[in-house]
């Protein structure tokens, strides 16, 4: 799961607000040339044959 692209991606947004936080109140999140809805499908499907992996061992 940790090395698919649109995980990664979604890691990255999720801890840019995390990172210097005192720095970053108030300001926008850099999250331009992202289609969010393909994103979000893609990573919706990774954590989904991740569950049915675990599920089946």
């Amino acid at each position: 799961m940790t090395q698919n692209v649109s995980y990664l991606k979604s890691e990255e947004v999720t801890l840019q607000p995390r990172e210097n936080i005192y720095q970053k109140i108030n300001k926008p999140l850099n999250i331009a040339g992202t289609y969010w809805p393909e994103l979000v499908k893609n990573v919706s499907a990774i954590q989904q044959r991740t569950i049915e992996m675990y599920l089946k061992s």
